[in-house]
């Protein structure tokens, strides 16, 4: 697949996940309606000159008004007062990327690595216990669209897990968590480089989404090959139930 048949795909995708179709590429700032249930929130994502905006329909004319007169929407300090509103918490700013090559060989990271099948769930259970809630969550590992899961293994101790998470026909979201104890020895790259040659293999175009703070993610991502693509940031709103999926 060529760059710009990714890009197209990423287009069309992030477009239509903001009710806006056809909006990436147009310059301006564009807000469209998030669909209603669910923990309100806002999210946008910046792509070059354009910002796609979506958030609940009570605050629709808000976001219209106040996106252009914001110094920098993707600043935790630009959504300290929303109208009738609480901030629950912000994510981001965040990276979001796509795969620019499709040859991928998982063994140049020189360590063994699988794909993980039922009977690798203590393995599994274990890194959860090792890990920070947080950065589990964000790998994805217990994501509902969870189609395939691999693994870097040292001694046959799991010690990084990749998930692969389908969002359409064509694209899949790579998440990634390493075990506290193997970190910056290749293992979540290695697991990383696995997950994305399979999805590949499959017909499918990775992409890669990490928090700007995270900076091994962000290294692991360009290593592999993933190409920059937007910024994105996610305003949850006070609610009862978790945020719309992604």
């Amino acid at each position: 697949m060529t760059d710009q048949n990714a890009i197209a795909l990423m287009d069309r995708f992030w477009s239509s996940f903001h009710a806006l179709p056809e909006a990436i590429g147009k310059p301006g700032v564009h807000v469209g309606l998030r669909p209603p249930g669910g923990q309100p929130c806002i999210l946008l994502l910046e792509r070059g000159y354009s910002t796609l905006v979506s958030g609940p329909s009570g605050l629709v004319a808000w976001l219209c008004e106040s996106i252009p007169e914001m110094p920098d929407p993707l600043t935790a300090a630009s959504w300290s007062t929303i109208p009738g509103h609480q901030v629950d918490r912000i994510i981001g700013p965040a990276y979001l990327g796509f795969l620019g090559r499709n040859e991928l060989r998982p063994e140049d990271y020189c360590h063994e690595t699988r794909i993980l099948t039922k009977s690798d769930h203590p393995a599994i259970d274990g890194l959860r216990k090792a890990c920070d809630p947080v950065e589990w969550e964000h790998g994805g590992m217990d994501d509902d669209h969870v189609f395939l899961r691999t693994g870097a293994f040292c001694g046959g101790q799991l010690a990084a897990a990749g998930s692969c998470q389908k969002r359409t026909d064509h694209l899949a979201d790579i998440g990634i968590v390493t075990h506290p104890s193997f970190r910056r020895q290749g293992y979540g790259t290695a697991a990383a480089a696995k997950a994305a040659q399979k999805v590949t293999n499959q017909g499918f175009l990775p992409f890669w989404r990490t928090l700007l703070t995270n900076k091994a993610s962000l290294r692991t991502a360009r290593r592999l090959g993933f190409v920059d693509y937007a910024l994105t940031l996610s305003v949850r709103l006070t609610g009862d139930d978790p945020c719309a999926s992604l």
